[in-house]
């Protein structure tokens, strides 16, 4: 069996079972449930978990460390903050949440925010690891943005960035204003346990993507590698 395919052979990340894999001929390189290998925060001993594997976007490897599907995934709460210590299996793209926590375990050097509709992408950008990710909402902000994919009708080009008003730092983003935690927002607005809609109003989502171009399907998810 590939490393990573089974628990038997879970890879360090899946950086290194795309460098694996891309330097073998008989394997494909496709994103999907990948077995990792990780050091548990409570015992360090190693355990191994399922993840997704992003292996298309900017040379792959990329490891899905957390996600929200915003007004679907019912009460919100600060276990599903990407900076808490709740750890919720991140294997798919489905709709949901999710968090793997601390993401200092997978060794990162690079983190990157994805926004997806209905699973087809619609905007990422990448930036060196924010070592704030597992402690505090500020590292939801990409340090040196790179733009990756951006198919936004409205500020594109513009990179996301965490909003912060009414308890909702560390699930909610702006794409509008990256110096400007509390203006504007791309997500959800509101209160924790009273929010809002505000789903692609910043960015605006192209025709070729859906008929809506705001307030319809939304997930957002973080990536390191």
């Amino acid at each position: 069996p590939s490393i990573g395919s089974i628990q038997a052979v879970a890879g360090s990340s899946c950086k290194e079972i795309r460098d694996t894999l891309a330097n073998d001929c008989t394997n494909t390189l496709d994103s999907g449930t990948y077995w990792i290998n990780i050091t548990d925060s409570c015992t360090g001993q190693d355990q191994s978990i399922q993840v997704y594997c992003e292996m298309g976007l900017d040379g792959g490897g990329w490891t899905l460390s957390w996600k929200h599907s915003y007004m679907e995934v019912g009460a919100l709460s600060e276990d599903m903050k990407y900076y808490s210590s709740h750890y919720q299996a991140c294997t798919d793209l489905n709709t949901g949440w999710c968090n793997i926590p601390p993401k200092i375990r997978l060794n990162p050097t690079e983190m990157a925010i994805a926004a997806y509709h209905n699973k087809r992408l619609v905007y990422a950008y990448k930036g060196i690891y924010n070592a704030n990710l597992d402690r505090h909402w500020s590292g939801g902000i990409l340090l040196d943005p790179t733009q990756l994919v951006d198919h936004c009708g409205s500020h594109n080009g513009v990179e996301p960035t965490p909003f912060i008003t009414s308890q909702l730092g560390g699930i909610a983003f702006d794409k509008q204003s990256p110096l400007d935690y509390n203006t504007n927002c791309d997500t959800l607005q509101g209160l924790l346990n009273n929010p809002g809609e505000c789903r692609w109003e910043n960015c605006k989502l192209p025709s070729s993507l859906s008929s809506n171009q705001q307030h319809t399907q939304m997930t957002v998810a973080i990536y390191v590698r």
